[in-house]
């Protein structure tokens, strides 16, 4: 796995992260101001939730890596297709 694959492995890590972490400790307003909307939050404390996204990005993306780079994660190991499978469909039986 080169690197430009793990830079993109982490950029779709880190916004599949960023999805999970934004609604942890979201508290709402439980009175209001006029015009406010009554679902936003009242401290929605985005940079530790950015910084914390950052770093368990890191860690599943060092996960992917050694999965990766030591074979335990491919469609080969996972679904045993043998060579040419394709070609198996189109050829006829004689």
């Amino acid at each position: 796995m080169g690197i430009v694959s793990v830079v993109a492995v982490y950029f779709v890590v880190w916004w599949l992260m960023l999805m999970v972490v934004l609604p942890w400790g979201v508290r709402r307003d439980d009175a209001p101001e006029v015009g406010n909307d009554a679902g936003a939050p009242v401290n929605p404390m985005i940079p530790k939730k950015l910084f914390w996204n950052s770093v368990l990005t890191a860690v599943v993306t060092a996960v992917i890596y050694v999965l990766a780079s030591h074979n335990l994660m491919s469609l080969e190991t996972w679904f045993h297709t043998p060579e040419n499978w394709y070609l198996k469909e189109q050829m006829p039986d004689k």
